[in-house]
């Protein structure tokens, strides 16, 4: 055998083949590294995910915290005192409180509103919209907050 055909044996017969077994094993070792790094991304809650749901928890107690006492406030239907001039506002919505509407007052001042104003107020405020006394049912001294202005 001539040395060309000897060369062109061994290429043919060894070089390509173990060209081929080279490539497929990295090929397998890349696709092992994907599927490793995909399963990895399933099981793992991104960054920001985990702290928007860790705030939300956070949020949804202090929401049913500051619920509580709004909820409790006890309501009545608001009526027109006889003779008087102006008409009350809600400080909050500044609508006029009307004959018959369901209203609510601040225990410590008495001050009055909608009683769904209120109610939504309270839950993220927890203080008179008015003098910021700290709306407790069953307060009736006026315990006003430290950050009156």
């Amino acid at each position: 055998m001539s040395d060309l055909g000897f060369l062109i044996f061994v290429f043919v017969g060894q070089v390509i083949p173990g060209v081929w077994i080279v490539a497929a094993f990295i090929w397998e070792i890349i696709k092992c590294a994907r599927e490793a790094g995909e399963e990895q991304e399933r099981d793992q809650v991104p960054q920001g995910v985990a702290l928007a749901t860790l705030a939300a928890l956070e949020d949804s107690r202090a929401a049913a915290a500051a619920r509580r006492p709004a909820e409790m406030l006890p309501y009545f239907p608001y009526a027109e005192a006889q003779g008087r001039e102006s008409e009350t506002l809600c400080a909050i919505c500044v609508d006029p409180l009307r004959q018959g509407q369901h209203c609510s007052e601040v225990p410590a001042c008495r001050h009055a509103f909608h009683r769904d104003c209120l109610a939504a107020w309270a839950r993220t405020k927890g203080t008179c919209p008015l003098c910021r006394a700290k709306i407790e049912p069953g307060s009736h001294r006026a315990e006003v907050a430290d950050d009156v202005v």
